[in-house]
């Protein structure tokens, strides 16, 4: 399930993947990824409000994750439409804002403009700011407080 929270939005709304989901701090809109199978993509403008765009796990059931702690990897496949104008942080927790991210924001700007790029983050980055892995009910979020355009796809955790 993937929700939309942030400024004036904190009632998180799920994001709808047969539709546009448009709130005060971000626009979502799925996609298809020409010639590519996969999971779900979706196409997010941060509009410059504290903003989070995040999966949840099923029903919310935290997960433990400590065994990718030592060689696992979180990736995904993006595209960067309009680069961060802000810090732009990845994290995964069970008690958001507390738990700490990790800025993604100079990764992103490398990226070829306007090209799919998959970004794979070692897990231990995530340990090494401070991650609790034991008890995880969102593996995956995206926060900034500036603009930002991206498309998304193709979430996953994976060991190396």
């Amino acid at each position: 399930m993937w929700r939309i929270g942030g400024h004036n939005t904190w009632s998180r709304p799920h994001i709808a993947f047969d539709g546009v989901t448009d709130v005060l701090v971000v626009r979502a809109v799925p996609m298809a990824r020409a010639g590519r199978p996969g999971g779900p993509a979706l196409d997010l403008r941060f509009k410059g409000y504290p903003a989070f765009v995040y999966a949840q796990q099923p029903e919310g059931r935290p997960a433990d994750l400590r065994g990718y702690a030592e060689s696992g990897v979180v990736e995904f496949d993006v595209r960067v439409l309009e680069a961060p104008t802000a810090a732009f942080q990845l994290a995964c927790h069970d008690d958001y804002p507390a738990q700490p991210g990790l800025d993604l924001t100079e990764r992103l700007r490398a990226l070829p403009a306007g090209r799919w790029a998959t970004v794979a983050v070692p897990v231990a980055e995530l340990g090494r700011i401070g991650s609790d892995l034991q008890h995880v009910d969102v593996p995956f979020m995206l926060y900034t407080e500036g603009t930002a355009r991206i498309e998304l796809a193709d979430v996953r955790w994976r060991t190396a």
